[in-house]
């Protein structure tokens, strides 16, 4: 049997060197794999919390300033949702009748019970959900960047979003 050739070992050492990086590069991961997981969670964690914190600060917000003007929602809507609550006041102030939900989405009821108790939690499609002592569900879309969260959109009755039903229905 002939012995190897010199490009032959040289090639077999290379493949050795490759393969022991990529052992190396597959350690690195698995061992990092749990403490990025953990960043992960942390990260979550604390958008759930300012979220949760976000929705209870309105609630507060709201109940202590029962008659203002401005719905309090419009102050923590992000710019899309208040363009269409704009688009609602609007249709309301030109055809004097309503062509949005008709009641305080916060509460879900026309004649608020501020003082209820609410239980407020993140479901496990990210969205903040309250739930008013009164019975009913509230579910919001929250968007974080820099430690401030804003109010993207209020789930309705069937899942429906208040954006799209406020720009559907107040044209």
């Amino acid at each position: 049997m002939p012995y190897p050739t010199k490009q032959i070992i040289t090639e077999t050492v290379l493949a050795f060197i490759v393969l022991a990086v990529f052992v190396m590069i597959a350690i690195l991961a698995v061992r990092m794999a749990p403490a990025a997981a953990a960043n992960i969670e942390a990260d979550s964690s604390k958008w759930d919390s300012l979220k949760m914190t976000t929705i209870n600060e309105m609630y507060t917000k709201d109940a202590a300033n029962q008659y203002a003007q401005t719905p309090t929602l419009m102050s923590y809507a992000d710019q899309d949702l208040q363009q269409a609550m704009i688009l609602e006041q609007s249709y309301f102030d030109q055809h004097e009748m309503i062509c949005g939900t008709g009641h305080d989405v916060m509460w879900d009821s026309q004649d608020p019970d501020y003082g209820q108790d609410k239980q407020i939690s993140i479901n496990a499609e990210g969205l903040v959900q309250v739930h008013l002592a009164q019975g009913s569900d509230i579910y919001y879309k929250l968007t974080c960047a820099d430690d401030t969260c804003q109010v993207a959109d209020v789930i309705i009755s069937d899942n429906q979003s208040l954006k799209d039903f406020l720009n559907t229905n107040c044209l």
